[in-house]
């Protein structure tokens, strides 16, 4: 008898890729794409299976549809010219048409499945499906489904069918949300299906998991059935399961030294030695996750987190010529390396469920098993930090009814699981129920990702906003005419009004006007006309900045755009910039922003009109009737109602104020920590907000009252609630003890009020001893047990490691330590003027269930109120002469300098929070760990999170912060925080592209070896620019007024604030410029405006009503000058005597060296700007102003957004001209023929 035919096989080579959003290089992937055919295989596959992940923009992908069109197309051609090729090379002809035909494409949002086969008559019954488990259930996250069947034919001609199911899915990223990935994959198991649950439920109850015996049974009705036929798990059916699931090795980053893996076959760290570390494989194992799948042995190294290299530029007129052209397109694998912060993972898999021993039994054909021909991953290319991952697969063509389970073997299979407890087979009883409700979910969630979508891209498409605008523009033009006419036809009815002849009454509100007469000159009120010099700088001012002057002054019309109107893109307008954090608006490319107005208009109608109706109506100056006002409290512009408690007479429980309504911009500004706001959000008295400014009282004949304290409880209540003043209390005495001896007599502590920081509570603690100790108990808001992590408690160990080695500075050991003939007074000599570490605990198990630091208590005065004092913007107190005031400031800069400069012992080779050694209390030169920054970015995000609370969230104004990454490179250092959140627009790309390109024409002082650990003078070092310079320094995270404290005399007593300390660049790092001193080139937190009742020369003009004082721009320019001047005394007078950290070789150097000081006015400004996307615009716009001059064009900041986000050639001479000033303003501070502020 002759044996029975063998089944045949389908040759299926399934691909997956996650693209990062971007458009692939055809020709380049292609050619991965035909070594992976030709190496593997002497045919062509007859089924291609691609599946992508992140595939597109999110915009276009919750479109989807045509938009997608082309991302398809592009990997539809690589398939079709990697086939072409091959057949080439085997010596036959391509046919004319595609060798691959799309059979069906489906994505759902970034997911998406394609599938190609060279027989397209071969498929039949194709269904797909699609399901959501991102944020609020929509696809950011998700998988997408296929299933058909395919015919093929035996050796005996005999016609044959499969059923074949593939399902692309991208899980949960991030290494902690491994319990979010299974959830996401029981997500896949209960609701990709492939029909409508509802339709075989018919009102059943679900499925019951109360005992094995009813289990038993139920999986014989003939509900489940159908419900298990509808499953990606159909019995007859063949799985495939592909895409990035984003399964690593770790939960937690790596640590810094930690041991990553090489590609070195011969090295003891082989990748291969950390596939055991792999989470898929684990929970897999047991049973969590992807039931009842196999794997193919992994042999390539991990496909992801891949940092691809900069290409090689062009060496000759020739590779030149061909990059031009395109020609250089095809590479054969681009550079690459794993980046430091995130463990290398295989994230990009390829699973199939593997035959069935039922199916083996009942079949007397000997090939019945999965043959895999090849299980790789293509080369890395250089749109997307992932490397694609591919299997080439033999499958036996085995008929669905042969693959299925019989009832016997249903038996058998469920009495192998309860007797040896290993898992039941997915395609007998599936490991999760099905969800009935799933298919309805998806169609509604869909129909909101449609509209999401839609908003995003027309707010990211000039042409589309400029056809709405223009529609809108016209549609309210039409009204207003059609009004106007009305009215006057009105108002001359000779029949009506034949009496009087006036006007009848307009049956309609009269709009008010948008632009009210606060626009008009300050210099003209209460003048007869006359212009003098300050009133000629302000029409100049103001006609070359009538925008900002317009935001500055409208205070209550800031307006967010149209898409944020619509509460689905990611945009707010700002004061003087647009806080841009996906890309999009220009000021100038949407004039005035004509639907926000209106939107603005509207909300401020509706609410002033609510206010009329509950408590009356002040007029225009200020003077209406207020029930319960007392007679003295006649202030003006705000409405309310008496409200007296405890029987007390004419007492105002609040007052609410009208004139400037808070916006939907205040309140994202609101969200923010308070040291991230504006100066000018302080004088909207947001209604969640106390007031950070003392508000003048226009009451007069009574002594003004200071407010009462209102601790910030939104901001933190929960760290106030945690902390036990008792305990603290406690604490304090018993280490007071601790440091005195036993036999001191430690009186009782007194814990004053809380101070509010930036991102901290500060507890005063005194003792009523001889000595009158004070001290300070620093709490992070972030320290509560759910918030605080690791990071948090190793920056506030590094703080107070950093406070102790200052404080070591002053202890000279025979060693140079950054004194100098200089270095005298209190800033100078001895201690460095910084607080002392007392006690530190950063765990969240101690006496004060949170992490604290206890320093001493710094006295003096703080530098905000001494800088400003004597000047008009003073809170009060002597005036004093300009003169005066200047030498009062030259005092302060000089000896901050001295300061500053002694940091320069603190250098080091590597960028991060610093390694300090305990035992001579040094920086380690050549190690660095892990730094904490504020993610402003994430903040803005959570904001607008809804899943986090909403606007409404109690944790809502906690600071988030990200760790920075040890750098050994200045440059990376600088874009490290650009790196984090990859721009996914083109305008976005643009802003990217032009702050990049800004930060890569600073000059960083050459690093040749770094500074000798024991304070030599650098034996070895290099001759030059810079020589014996370490690339990095420690420097103060935040040298703002508010954290310097000055004696009387004005020297510098203490500098606290260190939280976040880490080694920066040299030219942000000590030499640099104090940051409010630079305020001037960041127009999104510079409070000051031009006004004419100034004088000239004015050292501290009011900025806004109510906000704190702002220095006018050239007053800046003369500080930062002689800020400079200062320095470089300093480092002349150490050169002079051969002293400092870099001994002899600042002989030298100090004059041909980079001046850091003075290039740090743009170093910081453009740091500013990469740390805070809220004023990157703003910052850019400011710094190609300064570099545009009146001879030449000027550097527009739109042409080059436009042209970089494009990724278009840059003219050449505008390139030139923006080097050559931009070099200028470095080392000049100003540019000749600049246009003046």
């Amino acid at each position: 008898m002759a044996p029975p035919p063998a089944l045949p096989t389908v040759d299926i080579f399934i691909l997956t890729f996650n693209a990062a959003k971007n458009l692939i290089n055809v020709p380049s992937f292609s050619n991965h794409l035909y070594n992976a055919l030709h190496n593997n295989a002497t045919t062509l596959p007859e089924l291609v299976v691609v599946s992508l992940q992140e595939m597109a923009p999110l915009s276009k992908a919750f479109i989807g549809d045509s938009v997608l069109k082309p991302y398809f197309q592009r990997y539809e051609s690589a398939v079709n010219l990697a086939a072409a090729k091959f057949l080439a090379g085997e010596g036959q002809t391509p046919p004319k048409d595609n060798i691959y035909r799309l059979a069906t494409v489906r994505n759902v949002s970034m997911t998406g499945i394609m599938l190609l086969a060279r027989d397209k008559y071969a498929l039949r019954n194709v269904r797909t499906t699609e399901l959501g488990f991102g944020a609020g259930d929509m696809a950011n996250k998700g998988a997408v489904g296929l299933r058909f069947l395919y015919t093929k034919e035996d050796e005996s001609g005999q016609s044959r069918q499969t059923e074949l199911t593939f399902v692309s899915t991208h899980l949960q990223a991030y290494e902690w949300k491994l319990e979010t990935r299974n959830k996401n994959w029981e997500s896949i198991a209960s609701g990709l299906v492939f029909e409508d649950p509802k339709r075989y439920i018919s009102g059943r109850p679900p499925q019951s998991e109360d005992g094995d015996e009813e289990q038993r049974l139920l999986e014989q009705d003939g509900t489940q059935k159908a419900l298990h036929d509808i499953s990606i798990y159909k019995p007859g059916s063949h799985l495939f399961v592909s895409g990035d699931l984003n399964y690593r090795l770790s939960t937690t980053a790596p640590e810094t030294g930690a041991i990553f893996p090489s590609i070195d076959p011969d090295s003891p760290d082989h990748y291969s030695r950390f596939f055991i570390m792999d989470q898929l494989t684990a929970e897999k194992a047991a049973g969590r996750t992807l039931h009842g799948l196999s794997e193919a042995e992994i042999k390539f190294p991990p496909t992801y987190k891949l940092k691809v290299l900069p290409k090689k530029r062009p060496e000759t007129e020739t590779d030149l010529l061909r990059a031009e052209e395109g020609e250089d397109d095809v590479e054969e694998e681009a550079e690459w390396k794993w980046v430091v912060y995130r463990w290398p993972g295989w994230c990009d898999r390829v699973l199939y469920l593997d035959i069935p021993w039922w199916a083996k039994e009942a079949t007397s054909s000997q090939n019945l098993e999965m043959k895999v021909t090849a299980y790789d991953a293509l080369p890395a290319v250089r749109t997307s930090d992932h490397r694609a991952v591919y299997l080439r697969v033999d499958v036996p063509v085995i008929d669905p009814a042969d693959l299925a389970p019989s009832p016997d073997a249903i038996e058998t299979e469920l009495a192998r699981s309860s007797s040896n407890g290993h898992m039941v087979d997915p395609r007998v009883r599936l490991p999760f129920p099905i969800n009935p409700r799933s298919w309805d979910h998806r169609a509604c969630t869909k129909q909101w990702e449609r509209i999401i979508g839609w908003s995003i891209l027309i707010s990211q498409s000039k042409p589309v906003i400029a056809v709405f605008a223009t529609l809108l523009i016209m549609g309210l033009g039409t009204w207003w005419f059609k009004r106007k006419r009305f009215i006057k036809k009105a108002g001359h009815d000779e029949d009506t009004h034949k009496l009087n002849n006036t006007r009848a009454p307009c049956p309609m509100p009269r709009m008010p006007s948008l632009i009210p007469d606060i626009l008009s000159s300050p210099s003209s009120a209460g003048r007869d006309g006359a212009r003098g010099d300050d009133g000629r700088y302000v029409a100049r001012a103001r006609r070359d900045r009538r925008l900002q002057l317009a935001a500055w002054d409208l205070r209550g019309l800031r307006t967010p755009d149209l898409a944020f109107v619509l509460g689905l893109s990611w945009r707010v307008r700002g004061c003087t910039s647009d806080v841009d954090l996906v890309g999009g608006l220009d000021v100038r490319r949407v004039a005035w922003l004509l639907p926000g107005f209106v939107w603005r208009w509207l909300r401020k109608h509706f609410e002033s009109a609510g206010g009329e109706e509950n408590e009356g109506v002040v007029d225009d100056e200020g003077k209406g009737d207020r029930d319960g006002e007392g007679k003295e409290g006649q202030n003006k512009n705000v409405v309310g109602k008496g409200n007296v408690k405890d029987g007390g007479k004419g007492e105002r429980k609040e007052e609410k104020q009208v004139k400037s309504l808070p916006s939907l911009h205040d309140d994202l500004v609101g969200a923010l920590p308070p040291h991230s706001r504006p100066p000018w959000f302080t004088t909207f008295n947001h209604p969640t907000l106390p007031p950070t400014v003392q508000q003048p009282n226009n009451s007069s004949g009574r002594k003004q009252q200071p407010p009462r304290h209102r601790p910030r409880c939104r901001d933190f209540a929960a760290i106030l609630a945690q902390v036990d003043t008792g305990a603290l209390a406690s604490l304090a005495l018993q280490t007071l003890r601790q440091r005195r001896g036993p036999s001191y007599y430690a009186p009782l502590p007194r814990v004053g009020e809380p101070v509010f920081g930036s991102a901290h509570v500060l507890y005063p603690v005194s003792f009523d001893d001889r000595r009158r100790t004070r001290w300070i108990v620093k709490v992070p808001v972030t320290g509560t047990p759910d918030v605080w992590d690791e990071l948090g408690a190793d920056a506030l160990r590094v703080e107070a490691l950093v406070l102790r080695m200052l404080g070591a500075l002053g202890r000279g050991d025979g060693r140079e330590d950054g004194r100098g003939p200089g270095a005298s007074g209190r800033g100078g000599e001895g201690r460095f003027p910084a607080p002392e570490p007392i006690r530190v605990d950063p765990g969240v198990h101690n006496a004060l269930h949170a992490p604290y630091l206890i320093m001493e208590f710094v006295e003096g005065i703080r530098l905000d109120e001494y800088w400003f004092a004597g000047t008009d913007t003073g809170a009060g107190g002597q005036a004093y002469g300009v003169e005066h005031i200047k030498l009062r400031r030259l005092r302060v800069l000089r000896s901050l300098a001295r300061a500053m400069l002694r940091l320069g012992a603190c250098g080091t080779e590597m960028g991060g929070a610093p390694v300090i050694d305990e035992a001579t209390w040094r920086v380690l030169p050549g190690a660095a760990a892990p730094a904490r920054h504020l993610d402003v970015r994430a903040m803005v995000g959570r904001w607008f999170d809804c899943s986090n609370g909403g606007r409404g969230a109690e944790g809502e104004r906690t600071p988030v912060y990200a760790a920075l990454w040890p750098h050994d490179d200045p440059r990376e250092a600088y874009t490290a925080p650009l790196d984090r959140y990859p721009p996914v627009t083109e305008a976005a790309r643009g802003v990217d592209a032009l702050l990049r390109l800004l930060l890569g024409m600073l000059r960083e002082p050459a690093a040749a070896g770094g500074p000798d650990p024991n304070g030599g003078h650098g034996r070895g070092r290099e001759k030059g620019e810079g020589a014996g310079t370490p690339p990095f320094v420690l420097a103060h995270p935040d040298l703002q007024l508010r954290h310097v404290v000055v004696s009387e005399d004005g020297e510098v007593a203490g500098i606290v604030g260190w939280d976040g300390v880490r080694a920066v660049p040299r030219s942000v790092g000590n030499e640099a410029l104090p940051r409010w001193l630079v305020r001037d080139f960041n127009p999104f937190v510079y409070g000051w405006r031009p006004t004419a009742a100034a004088a000239p020369d004015a050292p501290g003009e009011r900025g806004r009503s109510g906000s704190y004082p702002e220095d006018p721009p050239w007053v800046l320019a003369e500080l930062r000058d002689a800020y400079v001047d200062a320095f470089r005394r300093l480092k002349r007078e150490q050169a002079a005597s051969g002293t400092g950290f870099r001994g002899a070789t600042t002989r030298g150097d100090y004059r041909r060296g980079v001046d850091v000081t003075k290039q740090s006015l743009l170093a910081l400004s453009l740091d500013e700007a990469v740390r805070d996307p809220r004023c990157r615009g703003a910052v850019l716009r400011r710094v190609l102003e300064k570099c545009s001059t009146r001879f030449e064009e000027p550097l527009d900041y739109g042409y080059f957004v436009d042209a970089l986000g494009r990724g278009d050639r840059l003219n050449g001479r505008k390139v030139k001209c923006l080097r050559r000033n931009f070099a200028e303003l470095a080392e000049k501070g100003f540019v000749r023929g600049a246009v003046a502020w």
